[in-house]
């Protein structure tokens, strides 16, 4: 029994500090950032002034906004947890529309 306690244990650390590891952030709702920042210039054309904007942008993220977004959509939960659920469920379609 103890072992699959300490199994799911280490699933659950390494879905939470996968995204912080992957896109080099130091915690959940910055890599949340970096992810969005990442995909959402795919939808607008290299003209706009948001692309311009999240160029800049894209290495001075701090988590801000992360957490901003994920406290209306998991009002329960601390936020470098919803920045982490938040990292697996972003769908660029929810910013863009």
């Amino acid at each position: 029994m103890l072992k699959y306690i300490l199994g799911l244990a280490v699933i659950l650390a390494g879905l939470y500090f996968y995204p912080q590891i992957k896109t080099s952030t130091g915690g959940p709702c910055q890599a949340l950032e970096t992810k969005m920042l990442a995909e959402l210039p795919e939808q607008i054309t290299d003209s706009s002034p948001f692309a311009m904007f999240a160029g800049m942008i894209s290495n001075f993220t701090s988590g801000e906004f992360g957490e901003a977004m994920v406290a209306n959509k998991y009002p329960d939960l601390p936020e470098p947890l919803g920045c982490a659920i938040g990292y697996y469920t972003f769908d660029k379609d929810d910013i863009t529309s």
